[in-house]
């Protein structure tokens, strides 16, 4: 199936008992986070061709300076940046930054020949 979503990653071969083990994939995000990367580097992968085309960085505005977020936000909007997209934005960071920090360390402190922190 060309359709991703939690029940490929719970019936994967090898990242099913991995979901199952590890809580903190059970958000939805991170488990498919890990899938995606998974398969990205699985040189046997269906999905690896397709995965590979992808651009590897993206700049996305919570990882950009205060002052570039402020300019892309005036160049989308058309205007200066509100405090609640700024707030918004900040929460969203945080909520990321707090996602990855618990679903890495779990991923290769309990499956250290799976995973490594440099792949993930």
């Amino acid at each position: 199936s060309l359709f991703v979503n939690l029940k490929t990653v719970k019936t994967h071969p090898q990242l099913g008992p991995v979901y199952d083990a590890v809580p903190e994939l059970h958000d939805g995000l991170g488990g498919l986070a890990v899938f995606l990367i998974h398969e990205a580097l699985n040189r046997s992968s269906a999905w690896r061709p397709f995965l590979c085309t992808l651009p590897a960085r993206t700049r996305l505005p919570m990882f950009l300076s205060p002052k570039m977020q402020a300019k892309t936000y005036e160049e989308m909007i058309g205007g200066p940046v509100t405090p609640a997209f700024s707030a918004y934005l900040q929460a969203f960071t945080n909520e990321t930054w707090l996602r990855y920090g618990r679903v890495v360390p779990a991923l290769t402190g309990r499956f250290p020949d799976r995973f490594s922190a440099a792949d993930y």
